[in-house]
């Protein structure tokens, strides 16, 4: 069903956020047990939204540089074919993120990349708020009941109040299942190091 108009004549909402509150947020890259940003999109993003911020922000050179280097050894030796092959790759990537969390790593968000986000993230912490007071005489509303969107022709944002509640924050809709999910889609499209061979009737294909 197509969104429906603003059910109120007029009314204006207005936000001014202080950006600066974010930059704690992107001192290092997130990790399993680097929660404070996951907490800070889980109350603030829906999934749709978190995965248009990862797509935008990239994640970084760890991901990149999980090449035949690094998984070589998860894929020598293994007999299974297919899918059951890359098991490895996959594990290793999501492991190492969290081992990061107990080792000093250097920060990957640059001064540029930093700034970028944490503007981004306060432009939708604002526009969101906006809203939320836009609507208050119609419908007390969470964050997490808007989803920011830009228009595909001129480029310029404009919100969608849902309808229902989002999907609970634990399982499938959490930021770190999110993230999760899109280091293991960097993990598969690594190639492998080795030939997959199948066996079929008897011949090699």
């Amino acid at each position: 069903m197509p969104p429906r108009p603003f059910p109120l004549a007029l009314n204006i909402g207005t936000d001014v956020c202080h950006t600066a509150r974010f930059k704690k947020y992107f001192i290092q890259h997130p990790t399993y047990r680097h929660s404070g940003l996951f907490r800070l999109f889980d109350k603030l993003l829906l999934p749709s939204e978190q995965k248009a911020f990862w797509k935008r922000f990239p994640l970084g050179k760890e991901v990149e540089e999980s090449d035949e280097e690094n998984n070589a050894g998860e894929v020598e030796g293994k007999e299974e074919v297919g899918e059951r092959q890359i098991e490895g790759p996959v594990r290793k990537v999501a492991q190492r993120e969290e081992q990061k969390a107990t080792t000093k790593e250097p920060a990957i968000w640059d001064t540029e990349s930093r700034k970028a986000c944490v503007d981004y993230i306060g432009g939708r912490w604002a526009a969101k708020e906006a809203i939320i007071k836009a609507y208050a005489p119609k419908r007390r509303l969470l964050l997490r009941d808007i989803e920011i969107r830009r228009n595909s022709t001129t480029r310029e944002p404009y919100g969608i109040v849902l309808d229902t509640p989002p999907p609970s924050r634990k399982g499938l809709s959490s930021a770190k299942f999110i993230y999760k999910a899109i280091l293991e889609k960097e993990a598969l499209n690594q190639p492998s190091t080795l030939p997959i061979e199948h066996q079929q009737s008897g011949a090699m294909i």
